[in-house]
């Protein structure tokens, strides 16, 4: 007998709370870049995932590759554009005042 968080109604909504907390940590900042981090690991595992499961679903329409590069070049130009961000405050701090 499989254990009760295997079931996919169970996984499902779990997932699905998880994917707009990890959401609302990017949106609004908090604890620095790992969720932009974890969320572009997680596309890249999806898109894995697809492709050693279920490579047909590669050459369709909508396929994953066409959904999850988007967000993950988002998540590329928010980690590179945070980077600057805090690389430019280092700056700034460091300058002497006049």
């Amino acid at each position: 007998m499989r254990p009760v968080w295997v079931n996919a109604q169970v996984i499902s909504p779990l997932a699905g709370v998880a994917e707009v907390l990890l959401g609302l940590l990017i949106l609004f900042g908090w604890f620095g870049r790992w969720p932009v981090l974890a969320a572009a690991a997680g596309l890249v595992g999806l898109l894995g995932y697809v492709a050693l499961f279920a490579p047909m679903l590669l050459i369709g329409a909508f396929n994953p590759v066409t959904s999850n590069l988007p967000p993950l070049l988002l998540c590329v130009l928010i980690y590179r554009l945070e980077k600057g961000l805090a690389r430019q405050n280092r700056r700034w701090r460091a300058a002497p005042d006049r």
